[in-house]
Parts: C-alpha cells; structure tokens; sequence
C-alpha cells in the first residue's frame, strides 16, 4: 500500500529499508469515506495528507455562500493547508474527499521529527513545496491568460484518468464558471 509513497519519495531522494521503516512509524494510514472532510474551516491544520488512493478537493465559501474548488488532489498527491499547518492558524479551506480514499497523515511536530531522523528528506519536503508553489503560479496565469474553454482543455489533458472521478458541479467551479456553461464547452468538440 505504501508503494506510491515511496515511489513519491524516490523520485527525489533515495531512502534505504531502515529510513523507510522510521518514515512508516511517524505517518499514520486513514480511511475515510467519500464526502468526509479532513479539514473544516475554522480548524487548524493538524497534518499534512498524502493520498495513497482516492480524491480530494480544497475548497472555501465565499461570503455569499458559494463553494470555489481551488484544488484537486489525486492519488500520489499531497494536500493540506500550508498556511495553516505551518502557522498553526485557524483555516479559511476545507478539504473534502470524493471517494472513498486511503490517507497518509503527519502531524506537525512528526514532520519536524522526520528531518532530525532523515535529513535527506528536508531535500524532498523543500522540492515538494517549490513544486507547489510553482504549480499555483501558472494554474493562476494560465487561469488569467485563457478563456474557460482553453482551461478546461488543459485540465482535462492533463488530469484525463481523473476526469470520470470528478463531479462536474465542482470542476466547474474549480474552472470559475457555471455547471451550464461546463456542460456547454463539454459538448464543442475541439479542433
């Protein structure tokens, strides 16, 4: 089950048996079911998930009660809320799965504790969060510099294993457009 995991990892950095066991005793595996949330808003972000298998999608309300979906994570994908897990502040996200996944969790202070036992894995921890901050930079230019339909092309090549597993109500919203107007683009066939 770890396997993904580790294939993560060794993407970036090696680790032996004897590492990969310390990692297993500082991580814990989650069921959960589909539509559970793993952070509310309001929460502090206690851990840091890695989808061992499943979906799960960030998102917030706006202030006149709309859901805005702001990401996706997919099997062999880390989620959480960097803000609030490193500042330990309330968060303004919520993290819902839509299907029934299998979860890798860390708290905080293990994920301190991995560094002093595997320091090669600051080097993987610091790679996955230049990683992340990159992919929000151009989700936000590509967001800013295509139409709707440029957008939904993209995704869809880009995540085409994904896209049955994803309700069309909240990759719209993750697209900023209505469900009507999704189902509209949907239905052009592109040249």
């Amino acid at each position: 089950m770890l396997t993904i995991f580790f294939k993560a990892i060794d993407k970036v950095v090696f680790l032996n048996e004897e590492e990969k066991a310390t990692l297993t005793t500082l991580f814990q595996i989650v069921n959960v079911d589909k539509g559970s949330f793993l952070l509310k808003e309001g929460e502090i972000c206690k851990y840091e998930f890695f989808i061992l298998n499943g979906l799960a999608r960030t998102f917030y309300i706006n202030e006149q009660g709309e859901e805005h979906t702001s990401m996706f994570a997919f099997s062999g994908w880390w989620t959480g809320d960097l803000i609030s897990f490193q500042k330990r502040s309330p968060s303004k996200n919520y993290i819902q799965t839509l299907e029934q996944s299998t979860v890798l969790r860390i708290t905080h202070s293990a994920q301190a504790d991995i560094f002093k036992l595997v320091p090669k894995l600051e080097k993987y921890f610091r790679i996955l969060f230049q990683n992340r901050v990159v992919a929000l930079e151009e989700a936000l230019e590509v967001r800013q510099s295509q139409t709707a339909a440029e957008v939904y092309h993209a995704f869809t090549k880009k995540h085409a294993a994904y896209m049955n597993q994803i309700p069309l109500k909240h990759l719209a919203s993750y697209l900023n457009i209505t469900p009507g107007y999704l189902s509209r683009i949907r239905s052009q066939k592109k040249y």
